[in-house]
């Protein structure tokens, strides 16, 4: 979504920038629940997988958790692969959506 917005045409993604996007989405009171919702969850995969941002999983899981608040269905998905120990976390690492 905000990714694919500050990408230049055959050039790289400016990750931090799409993050900091998706902050501002998320810190937008009036902004859409669905929206917000959609902006936890890529800023969950960010924080995730340490696209832009430094990995940290406990912040995923936050974001995680609030992005089912806000009805999106698919960060239930993402949070129950870590509960089923998908997520590779015993060892720290990470591994990319499926």
């Amino acid at each position: 979504m905000a990714i694919s917005l500050v990408t230049p045409t055959g050039g790289e993604a400016d990750l931090e920038r799409g993050n900091a996007i998706f902050e501002d989405v998320m810190k937008d009171e009036n902004t859409d629940g669905h929206l917000r919702g959609m902006a936890a969850a890529a800023l969950a995969d960010s924080s995730r997988l340490g696209r832009g941002m430094q990995a940290d999983i406990s912040r995923a899981l936050s974001l995680y958790e609030q992005a089912i608040e806000l009805g999106h269905k698919g960060s239930a998905h993402n949070l129950g692969l870590f509960w089923e120990g998908a997520w590779g976390v015993e060892d720290g690492s990470v591994i990319p959506d499926r």
